[in-house]
């Protein structure tokens, strides 16, 4: 077969179909993507058609991370639905060069075993992993690595197709992107922006973050969202250079926000403390009971916590009580962030 999605065949195999909450599961296993697991209402022939060659590209990109952040102690069997695959395209925001590099090296360094352990790289099949649209653009990043003295080669020369390694200047560079966050003061508050969720963010969540020290009379962090931040740039070059200031987050999956998860998903990448919270009624998916003007019933679903982050520690609240949520949160924060 060939995979819906970066649309290659050679490695491709067909694992059959399931149901699952009565609906039924294509599956299949991409040595690109990764193994997929997608309800079939949600790659429809019109879907399909719908969305450009960039936009599965993009999918593929992130059901390769997706799948890499997995927990390994955790059987992997994640059901996409048509949200999922609309969230990965609109809230996709391409890296810039140096960003690719920077990101390439933290891949490398995560996939060796021990300090100088050596890698050779699958272009054919890894560059959606790397965030890169086609091998050769992972050929040219590796090579950006090695004329810049970050990578070498396991031997006397250097080839992009045979082993290597990283460099001291490569692991000086890791420290600096490390250390990027954790010489932070700052946490980054990714969260529903409502007028509802202002009040949240500044009688709870800003004053668990900013809490003092005894003896002290500053803050030891300082909460930041992005819309209280005065800028002239593009909105997700903001988000993206502010989550990598950060020492750490605080993310709240109340109204299942797209962008949410993927500010969530790009600061797990970088290796920062994320703080989960989620507004009680939030968690769990339900049928909310709508009816239209004639007086027949709209069936519509309050999407929950989505099942990559359902299995993961986090802090439930509510509304009418926020001095506790803020009492918790702030315990949270002194006990995990060091």
């Amino acid at each position: 077969m060939k995979c819906y999605f970066c649309m290659q065949s050679e490695g491709v195999s067909d694992i059959g179909k399931n149901m699952s909450e009565g609906l039924f599961v294509v599956r299949w296993q991409c040595p690109r993507c990764g193994p997929i697991y997608v309800f079939d209402s949600a790659i429809d022939s019109y879907f399909l058609a719908s969305i450009s060659e960039n936009d599965k590209k993009k999918i593929s990109i992130c059901l390769r991370n997706d799948y890499e952040r997995r927990d390994p102690d955790r059987p992997y069997v994640k059901i996409y639905n048509r949200a999922d695959l609309i969230r990965f395209i609109e809230t996709y925001r391409e890296m810039d060069a140096i960003e690719k590099m920077d990101n390439a090296l933290l891949t490398l360094e995560n996939k060796t075993k021990f300090i100088g352990d050596s890698f050779k790289i699958d272009y054919k099949n890894d560059y959606p992993l790397f965030h890169c649209f086609a091998p050769a653009e992972l050929i040219r990043i590796i090579e950006l690595l090695h004329d810049n003295g970050f990578i070498k080669g396991e031997g006397v020369a250097f080839s992009v197709n045979g082993n290597m390694l990283i460099s001291a200047k490569g692991y000086e560079r890791l420290r600096e992107l490390k250390r990027l966050g954790k010489d932070s003061r700052q946490c980054f508050v990714a969260m529903w922006l409502t007028s509802e969720m202002n009040d949240v963010f500044n009688n709870a969540i800003k004053p668990a973050v900013e809490y003092l020290e005894e003896g002290k009379i500053e803050p030891k962090y300082k909460a930041l969202r992005i819309d209280n931040k005065e800028h002239t740039n593009d909105i997700n070059d903001e988000i993206i250079s502010e989550i990598r200031r950060s020492r750490f987050m605080v993310c709240d999956l109340t109204g299942y926000r797209g962008g949410v998860y993927w500010e969530a998903g790009f600061a797990y990448g970088l290796g920062l403390d994320v703080i989960y919270t989620c507004r009680e009624d939030w968690i769990k998916t339900i049928d909310l009971d709508l009816y239209d003007k004639t007086g027949n019933k709209i069936e519509i679903k309050q999407e929950g916590i989505h099942f990559d982050l359902e299995h993961r520690n986090r802090i439930s609240w509510k509304m009418d009580d926020l001095p506790t949520f803020k009492n918790l949160l702030m315990n949270r924060i002194k006990a995990v962030i060091v």
